[in-house]
């Protein structure tokens, strides 16, 4: 672990980096056409393609300063320390003005995500009227009353089946009037009023999403935020802030917990992610709050702080579900105690509790502010419907065992049923490995190993959930300056590069310029984004069984058994 000293600082190097930052944001994008900006910042925003460009040199650029300082001479390292640690710092800032505003102002036309916002506040402020089926009806229903035409409005998604039905039917089947007070739904008029200035574009094609699919719990956060403000742009503006906010604290919680290098270094990570960008999602309302909760947990973990650790993963966990996968090393390391002692470690012991408790309270809790336990059957609903889904947008195991579709279509439940069983098969294998590997790491790491290969082989989740790659860079906190630790960081900033160079080659440059830009995005993510996935966290099962299980002395140290009749200290 790095040296302590300094590190009290942390905190304020995110600050100031925070404020700079949300007084660039407030001041120049107050409105929905933005203002004018400074002639330097101009320069900086030239395009999306130049945007993306940057971020992937920032990527390779670390890899070469990893790279060139693993082979000075120790001695060498030593004196050139603080100086590295300066770069990965410049690195890091530049990364985070990347992430979270010059490719939000050279790729979006607001920086309030207003298609994501409008599912989400909406969502959240009348889930009592709107439950998770009636958005795009009533907001059609809406449109008719105001008077504003939807232009090239032709059909709509039924949340219900996920089809798409004409939308004058979708209007004269609907009940919203049933759902509304005369009160609520002229502020309901109100506030989708303002999503249809904000940004005309979007629409009719965001009547053809699939809805909004915040957790009770979420739905209870947002809503008591939201019943403070008044909806208008500059309110939106300001609470996306919230996200970012999260996001830094996170950054400095990381610093402060690994120390300097694995700081910089996931901070770095998080930001040169091309699945995880801010684009999608970032702009909105707390929609990235479960990731700070997660990786915060981890840190507590760290500290040895089981019994908070186990709150932040539940919290986590109940705001976007998949998190709780992450719980998957510890459970495996008390399913080792109990069958070898019948008994668990109290730091387990803690975590489960406080975790089941945290868990229990908040699904009471979100019942108790919404519909009872009717708002989580509405919810496990759309669930169903939405989270097995094949789409261009998804990543996962699944998708390499069918990319040789990629070039032809975009692949889906149908091309899976061909190859389920060599899929099943693969996935037993890896889990199987993730598992003996995490058995003979800390728990940091096991926590991290095992939860990434339990998404990533089990699910298909949409991409900008792939922003937990970055905490594979936790994976290597202790052997961070280590040959082959540092080898294995290098190796996975690469890999982060080399989805925005496909994503140049593929979207941009058109290589492929017969396909549909839909096709094009698949070959992007279902394809390239995966195998990236698959590849590196293959690599990552090798290192760990070769150094954990056979303790070979070529990627690290050689595993000593202890003596006769000693007990060996086991780290947790």
């Amino acid at each position: 672990m790095d040296r302590k000293h300094g590190r009290e600082y942390t905190p304020l190097l995110y600050l100031a980096l925070f404020i700079l930052l949300a007084t660039v944001i407030l001041h120049y994008e107050s409105t929905p056409k933005g203002r004018d900006k400074p002639s330097f910042l101009t320069r900086l925003i030239t395009g999306c393609q130049q945007a993306d460009a940057a971020v992937m040199y920032l990527a390779y650029a670390t890899a070469v300063l990893l790279a060139a300082e693993a082979c000075l001479p120790q001695e060498k390292r030593k004196r050139l320390r603080t100086a590295v640690y300066a770069v990965l710092a410049l690195i890091a800032a530049a990364s985070a003005f990347s992430y979270f505003y010059f490719e939000k102002a050279a790729c979006s036309p607001t920086f309030v995500q207003v298609w994501d916002t409008y599912h989400y506040a909406l969502g959240a402020k009348y889930a009592a009227e709107l439950g998770y089926t009636r958005l795009y009806e009533c907001t059609l229903l809406a449109s008719k009353e105001l008077d504003r035409r939807i232009p090239n409005l032709k059909y709509v998604r039924d949340l219900e089946s996920y089809k798409l039905v004409d939308y004058k039917r979708a209007l004269k089947e609907t009940a919203c009037s049933m759902y509304f007070t005369g009160e609520r739904w002229a502020e309901f008029k109100d506030d989708v009023t303002l999503f249809f200035d904000a940004r005309p574009p979007m629409w009719p094609d965001v009547l053809q999403d699939h809805g909004y699919h915040g957790t009770p719990v979420y739905t209870a956060i947002a809503g008591l935020i939201l019943d403070v403000f008044s909806l208008s742009y500059l309110s939106l503006l300001a609470l996306s802030l919230l996200d970012i906010a999260a996001l830094f604290l996170m950054f400095a919680y990381v610093t402060k917990t690994f120390g300097w290098r694995t700081g910089f270094l996931f901070t770095i990570l998080f930001c040169v992610n091309y699945p995880g960008r801010f684009l999608p999602i970032g702009g909105s309302l707390l929609r990235y709050l479960w990731m700070p909760l997660l990786v915060v947990g981890v840190c507590r973990i760290r500290g040895k702080k089981y019994a908070s650790a186990g709150v932040l993963l539940a919290c986590s966990s109940m705001l976007q579900v998949f998190p709780a996968l992450f719980v998957g090393g510890v459970g495996l390391k008390a399913a080792r105690d109990f069958v070898k002692k019948r008994a668990v470690h109290r730091d387990y012991i803690r975590f489960f509790t406080a975790f089941a408790a945290t868990s229990v309270i908040l699904l009471i809790a979100s019942a108790s502010l919404g519909h009872g336990l009717e708002s989580w059957s509405g919810f496990k609903k759309q669930m169903d419907l939405n989270a097995y889904r094949f789409s261009q947008h998804r990543i996962g195991f699944k998708y390499v065992f069918m990319s040789d579709l990629a070039p032809e279509r975009i692949m889906g439940s149908r091309d899976f049923e061909a190859v389920k069983p060599a899929y099943y098969a693969a996935t037993f294998i890896l889990l199987a490995l993730a598992a003996a590997a995490s058995l003979r790491l800390d728990d940091v790491e096991a926590t991290v190993l095992f939860g990434f290969a339990l998404l990533f082989s089990l699910t298909v989740t949409v991409t900008y959930y792939y922003a937990v790659a970055s905490m594979l860079a936790l994976l290597w906190h202790r052997r961070i300056k280590d040959t082959w630790g540092t080898a294995m960081v290098v190796l996975l900033v690469i890999f982060m590069g080399s989805i925005f160079t496909a994503s140049g080659i593929i979207l941009h440059e058109r290589v492929f310029s017969d396909n549909e830009w839909s096709l094009n995005q698949a070959l992007v993510y279902n394809v390239f984004s995966s195998w990236v996935f698959a590849a590196y966290l293959a690599a990552t099962l090798a290192f760990f069984l070769c150094q954990t299980v056979f303790g070979s002395p070529r990627l690290g140290v050689r595993r000593v058994e202890p003596p006769a009749g000693k007990t060996p200290l086991r780290r947790s």
